[in-house]
């Protein structure tokens, strides 16, 4: 799960410094700001999305009494 939250909290921060200077006219040094906000929040906000999804705890195996 981290991993794959490290790699959308990357990708977001990537997407965000070549989007905003393009579309929303912010500096360049602004953008290279948001890019940790960005990518924090994005890995964060993946991992905690896979905790909700992840299945519950493994039933136990039942031990037979007859050997």
């Amino acid at each position: 799960m981290a991993w794959l939250g490290i790699i959308v909290g990357t990708i977001l921060g990537l997407i965000c410094v070549f989007v905003a200077p393009a579309v929303y006219g912010l500096p360049v040094w602004a953008a290279i700001m948001l890019y940790p906000l960005v990518g924090t929040f994005g890995a964060v906000l993946t991992i905690l999305i896979l905790l909700q999804l992840r299945p519950g705890p493994a039933q136990p195996v039942p031990v037979s009494r007859h050997r």
